[in-house]
């Protein structure tokens, strides 16, 4: 094990590291720890093993007493050096980390800032992704390479995580029960730390309907023609032309009601006639979770005039 603290030591003679980013050079090694305080004690291991190696009049590279006191501004070794009369002669240097940049020290600013567009989802369980940012990533595989490190973890994981415990704590503040849950979350909230923005995609959630056809309007609604279902401007991004029929009219409404992207539609006749129909309809990525059926079927009763008539709606349970 003494080639880690060798390494350690390396890495702080030549570059400087926020807790965050030392630690997570040695992530694959331990477990129980946070990469920040994991790179805490490292810090702090190498400050006692020169220390130790000073008291004992033994040979300290100066490259290290040199980063340690003017890179990493440490104050407590800087006082041990002095109460042993040695000088390293020097000026600080600006402490930016070498990786991130000093993004850690802004990450729950950041992420309160973004969190805005959140509060616009009703969910109850999420998980947290993190957008590709080259710049960082580049730089921490520069580093890596360089000094043969192959057990770290990636700084992507480190800020979903980090992220997460922040949310956690953001929703507690807000009295909003929400759990993390990667096995089958209801929202899934991708930051791109970069370009300062989030995206959240929600589950889908089902409406079963139960309708009597009474007129002569069509039921399903025709696929849009300029992007062949896909979503456009024309279609407002829908993938069905606007008109009068019951999947547009149903389909529209629960759009505006959940603030969802797009629906899926199918039904089920249940006579000969066709006129009594079971109607399933899939809401993609929707806002509002909620449900009221009461109010809902109120909203949907404009269809009597078009020839539909509406006896019941349900909200599925999720899959």
């Amino acid at each position: 094990m003494s080639e880690l603290p060798s390494l350690a030591k390396r890495l702080i003679s030549e570059y400087y590291l926020c807790n965050h980013c030392l630690g997570r050079m040695f992530g694959g090694l331990s477990t129980g720890l946070s990469n920040e305080e994991r790179g805490w004690i490292i810090r702090e291991y190498i400050k006692m093993d020169i220390h130790k190696k000073l008291l004992e009049k033994k040979y300290v590279p100066r490259k290290i007493l040199y980063s340690l006191i003017y890179r990493y501004q440490d104050k407590d070794i800087n006082k041990i050096v002095e109460s042993l009369g040695i000088h390293i002669e020097g000026k600080p240097l600006e402490k930016e980390c070498e990786i991130c940049g000093g993004l850690f020290n802004n990450l729950n600013k950041l992420v309160e800032e973004m969190s805005e567009e959140i509060l616009k989802y009703e969910f109850n369980s999420y998980v947290v992704g993190v957008e590709s940012y080259p710049e960082i990533e580049k730089r921490e595989e520069r580093l890596k390479e360089k000094f043969g490190i192959w057990f770290g973890e990636n700084i992507r994981s480190e800020l979903s995580r980090e992220i997460g415990k922040y949310l956690e704590k953001y929703f507690k503040k807000l009295n909003r029960e929400i759990a993390f849950d990667p096995k089958k979350p209801e929202a899934t909230i991708i930051f791109n730390l970069k370009e300062k923005r989030v995206s959240i995609e929600t589950r889908s959630i089902q409406f079963f309907l139960k309708i009597r056809k009474t007129g002569k309007l069509p039921i399903f609604a025709k696929t849009c023609k300029f992007c062949k279902g896909r979503g456009c401007e024309s279609c407002d991004y829908l993938g069905r032309e606007k008109g009068e029929s019951l999947e547009y009219l149903v389909g529209k409404k629960l759009i505006d009601y959940t603030g969802g992207i797009r629906w899926k539609f199918s039904i089920e006749y249940l006579d000969e006639n066709k006129r009594d129909i079971n109607v399933y309809i899939k809401i993609i990525s929707p806002k509002k979770r909620s449900f009221n059926a009461e109010k809902l079927i109120k909203e949907l009763s404009f269809l009597k005039k078009k020839g539909f008539k509406v006896y019941n709606i349900e909200k599925l349970k999720d899959d």
